[in-house]
């Protein structure tokens, strides 16, 4: 994070490389807190429907609080319940700098 700034995260667009199908979605959420509970900017969610490598989840947040990221800051991705296969996620932050 530049110093002097925040960022404002409005979102976050996950994409799987798993080409197998799970049948156990993740459960999980963007934060500035570390480990597996990291969802204190995006809370927890269940990615329903996220299944497969053509899938695409969008995380927002549901309004209310939420801890910015301030100079210095790593904002973090965490999962809190596993999906039934290993896989690599790439992930787009969506956000602003105040």
């Amino acid at each position: 994070m530049p110093v002097g700034k925040i960022a404002v995260i409005t979102g976050a667009i996950i994409r799987s490389s798993l080409t197998v199908g799970l049948t156990i979605p993740a459960t999980g959420g963007i934060g500035i807190a570390t480990g597996p509970f990291a969802a204190d900017t995006i809370a927890d969610t269940l990615w329903g429907g996220f299944l497969g490598s053509q899938d695409i989840f969008f995380l927002s947040p549901a309004g209310g609080n939420q801890t910015a990221a301030v100079a210095g800051s790593v904002i973090n991705l965490g999962i809190s319940v596993a999906p039934n296969a290993a896989q690599t996620l790439t992930i787009d932050l969506l956000g602003y700098l105040v």
